[in-house]
């Protein structure tokens, strides 16, 4: 009887591709703390300090801590993460262990730099107890002349100046070492065995997975299985991405409709849930833009009521213009008038004299009574 293979829920393909996808992580929002806790244990130091620095407004502590706590104690040792506890327990006080990591990482990069500082020191030391000793100045000069000119390769005859020698140059290719681990995060290791059998070696991992890896990588019989390696190392990747656009498109065919009738109801609800959370975004920022604009008009009809009353006000004083210039021109038409009068001669009404009030009141009555035939029989 053939089983038949469970068909995965769009969560776990989601999962799996935020898995295979960590190092792209940043602020993860209002994700659930249950997915959180599959997710994030796949991070590393760097990508879940990323992680942590990029969620704003949001404590991730309850998922993270028990991570840190453990890459503490991968760095520091299990002693050092003990020490920690007993200390916080008998303070009665507790810290993040993302702090304290950060903490304890800083007091490890302030004693490197004390100790390349006596590193420093010591290599004076050792400059001026060369000058002091050994050979004439002559010399002396000649062959120790570091980094001041070139100087000639060979046996060192002087035990003294041989021995002061090898601990300089020991310690800067100890720190050279050093130096190219941490720059170019490189696997070094290095061994050396002074002329009096004493061993010093450094190494960023360990001397001895050093040594393995590269009996592995020198030997003749896994050359072709290193290329092998390599060649399926790039199928695995090729087929998981091959697996993540599928996954992809089938999650598009999902959110428009399509191919739904072999999800479960947990599967729906989700997608449902989903697509709920996209229409809220789509319909905040519609009514964000709605908003804009009415703003916008609203602006622009204030700007239109302004100019309208400022050409209302011009079209008003026009007017008024218009009508002062209708009441100037009988005033000058009569001025011209009297200019075009000579200077020997007056207006008849001008040249009458002047009467009483009386005088005009009798003359009009008179006017009034009398009629044409009696001008015409006085005539």
């Amino acid at each position: 009887m053939q089983l038949k293979r469970k068909i995965p829920s769009l969560v776990d393909l989601c999962m799996r591709t935020a898995i295979d996808n960590v190092r792209y992580l940043g602020d993860v929002g209002e994700t659930d703390l249950d997915l959180l806790e599959h997710i994030l244990p796949h991070c590393t130091v760097d990508q879940l300090m990323h992680v942590e620095n990029s969620t704003m407004g949001r404590d991730l502590s309850p998922v993270t801590d028990k991570l840190w706590k453990k890459f503490y104690e991968k760095q520091f040792g299990p002693e050092n993460t003990n020490i920690v506890m007993k200390r916080m327990k008998h303070n009665n006080v507790s810290f993040k262990w993302m702090k304290l990591y950060e903490a304890k990482l800083k007091d490890v990069e302030e004693d490197q730099n004390k100790s390349l500082d006596r590193i420093r020191q010591l290599y004076k030391k050792e400059d001026a107890l060369t000058e002091y000793t050994g050979q004439s100045p002559g010399l002396a000069s000649s062959q120790r002349k570091l980094g001041r000119g070139k100087i000639e390769i060979k046996r060192i005859e002087n035990t003294t100046n041989r021995q002061v020698t090898f601990c300089k140059r020991r310690n800067g290719l100890l720190k050279k070492a050093y130096e190219l681990s941490v720059l170019c995060d490189a696997e070094v290791a290095l061994v050396v065995f002074s002329s009096r059998g004493r061993l010093y070696e450094y190494a960023n991992n360990s001397v001895r997975g050093t040594m393995e890896r590269y009996k592995k990588v020198c030997d003749p019989s896994t050359t072709a299985s290193v290329s092998e390696t390599n060649t399926q190392y790039y199928q695995q990747e090729a087929s998981k991405l091959r697996r993540q656009i599928r996954e992809i498109q089938n999650s598009n065919r999902h959110i428009l409709g399509e191919t739904i009738s072999s999800l479960g109801f947990k599967e729906l609800k989700n997608l449902e849930g989903r697509l709920e959370k996209a229409m809220g975004r789509v319909r905040s920022k519609k009514c964000e833009m709605i908003f804009a604009e009415i703003e916008y008009m609203q602006k622009r009809e204030l700007e239109l009521q302004n100019e309208n009353i400022y050409l209302r006000a011009k079209v008003a004083e026009a007017e008024r213009m218009a009508v002062a210039q209708k009441q100037q021109q009988p005033a000058a038409a009569n001025l011209i008038q009297l200019e075009s009068y000579g200077r020997d001669y007056l207006p008849v009404n001008l040249l009458e004299p002047k009467r009483h009030p009386h005088q005009q009141h009798q003359y009009s009555i008179m006017d009034q009574t009398s009629s044409p035939m009696d001008y015409n029989h006085g005539s």
